[in-house]
């Protein structure tokens, strides 16, 4: 009995590896990658043709239901459900959310996983393969070189490649590299996507975003309740420049001025894609 118990309990960890390894492989693998960038750029799309409620109302569950109710009339039925599952605050469903977790985890397991392989091959390349290797190689070619090896040696030399020779009896091989360290920009590529994705959790989790309807004259506070940080925006002027001929809105700018603790701390003008930016925050026209 004591030995089968030992057997039993020596197979768990086997288990578990095995567990582990596959887990390691799922998110190491480009196709499990692919699979959450077209989940989150479905969901995005979707995000752009329904309705998003204010990110001001996320927090409130009673207010949320009171916005829904103003969609009954474009969803009917519906729309307690879409409400549930987050189709009306997509960007910060917990799905969205897990989606957007996985594929930054996938993403640095992915990078972790070939990093080896790359490093390998960027600063202990193969030098030397079999013949038979030249006779499936995707891109090969046969001639005649009137000056042998030492010849095609001299003439990659000059065009500034790495040139390595190995001798097997009357054989030469000659391997040839340049740019080697080419190879490790899929890994910045990779830690570009990774950082794009902290950006944006970073943003969610520490950021704030409103939008305020505030007419030309008047004064609005930044934040709905009370807040270290209040402040109050004023619209000292608005102004729009149109198409003369199309008619079409061509853009929009605001005199804005900020106020906090009832003195004037900042002024200035805000575009669309020219906020005005004062104690962190970032105040943009909208279009």
């Amino acid at each position: 009995m004591a030995q089968a118990e030992t057997v039993r309990s020596g197979a768990r960890p086997l288990r578990l590896a095995g567990l582990l390894v596959l887990l390691w492989r799922l998110l190491a693998s480009a196709q499990l990658a692919v699979a959450l960038i077209g989940f989150l750029a479905l969901a995005g799309l979707l995000a752009v043709m329904l309705p998003q409620a204010p990110a001001s109302l996320h927090d409130s569950p009673a207010a949320l239901d009171l916005w829904a109710e103003g969609q009954q009339g474009t969803f009917g039925p519906f729309t307690d459900a879409m409400l549930r599952v987050g189709l009306f605050t997509i960007v910060t469903s917990w799905w969205f959310l897990t989606a957007l977790g996985l594929l930054a985890v996938s993403v640095c397991v992915y990078a972790a996983d070939r990093f080896a392989a790359i490093w390998r091959n960027v600063t202990r390349p193969r030098e030397l393969v079999p013949d038979s290797f030249f006779d499936r190689a995707a891109n090969r070619a046969a001639f005649a070189s009137p000056g042998g090896a030492p010849a095609l040696e001299a003439a990659l030399a000059r065009r500034r490649f790495d040139v390595r020779r190995a001798v097997d009896g009357e054989t030469a091989y000659l391997f040839a590299d340049r740019f080697a360290w080419a190879q490790l920009g899929s890994l910045v590529t990779h830690l570009a996507v990774l950082l794009f994705l902290v950006g944006g959790i970073v943003s969610h989790v520490g950021g704030y975003t409103s939008a305020l309807l505030i007419a030309e004259g008047t004064t609005s506070p930044v934040f709905p309740v009370s807040h270290p940080d209040q402040m109050q925006i004023e619209v000292a002027d608005a102004s729009a420049r149109f198409d003369p001929e199309t008619g079409v809105a061509r853009d929009y700018r605001s005199e804005l001025v900020i106020y906090q603790g009832g003195e004037e701390v900042a002024r200035g003008v805000t575009t669309v894609n020219g906020p005005l930016s004062y104690g962190g925050y970032r105040f943009h026209q909208a279009g």
